[in-house]
């Protein structure tokens, strides 16, 4: 851990470089949240382990364990995938691992699958290294069986495979959650990740 926390400033400097107008991103995004009409969010208190694991627990061909990690403040808010491609591209001992950060509002009947890259050592110990708004100090984490980036999804099938609201039952907490969020239905997503994995980059 300490090791990564050293690569904080690496980190900042090579995002400046590479791709400045995505920090830009961050600081409007910052606006927004800091701006907001009501303080509700989601977390990751709020999340159901029994039902999220119950409901997981089919998919072992196309998601791993689900593990709460400790979350290290080294990258950008909300820029998991470049973070974490930056950092390996600067320190090759770390590969991206992509999956699904789960969050749920604070009376957990709703909660919602978001893709999301955390970073894995030699030993596939992972490590989640983007902050949230919301100062999480912990989330919980799906890793995804695939070898593919993020960037490299959105190319081939757009954002299909971003966010799934997993539609347990009616929400207390007054969270009007996006129409346009679909729902996630396990044959679909496990037919879709099976799709998705066999496509082949050159």
């Amino acid at each position: 851990m300490n090791n990564l926390m050293t690569m904080k400033n690496e980190l900042a400097r090579t995002m400046l470089k590479k791709d400045p107008s995505s920090l830009i991103d961050v600081l409007k995004m910052k606006k927004e949240w800091d701006n907001r009409n009501d303080d509700y969010s989601v977390g990751t208190y709020g999340v159901n382990v029994k039902i999220m694991k119950r409901m997981l627990s089919s998919f072992e061909d196309t998601l791993g364990t689900p593990i709460k990690l400790e979350v290290i403040n080294v990258g950008f808010n909300n820029m998991c995938h470049n973070n974490c491609i930056n950092l390996c591209d600067m320190c090759p001992e770390y590969k991206v691992q992509l999956g699904y950060n789960i969050t749920a509002c604070d009376c957990g009947n709703l909660m919602c699958m978001e893709i999301h890259s955390v970073i894995k050592d030699k030993d596939d110990k992972l490590y989640d290294i983007t902050p949230d708004f919301n100062n999480e100090t912990k989330k919980w984490f799906i890793p995804l069986n695939t070898n593919k980036t993020m960037h490299q999804i959105s190319a081939l099938c757009g954002r299909e495979y971003d966010v799934y609201n997993t539609n347990i039952s009616k929400c207390k907490c007054k969270i009007n959650w996006s129409k346009n969020m679909p729902s996630f239905v396990p044959s679909e997503f496990n037919n879709a990740i099976k799709n998705l994995n066999r496509i082949m980059i050159y």
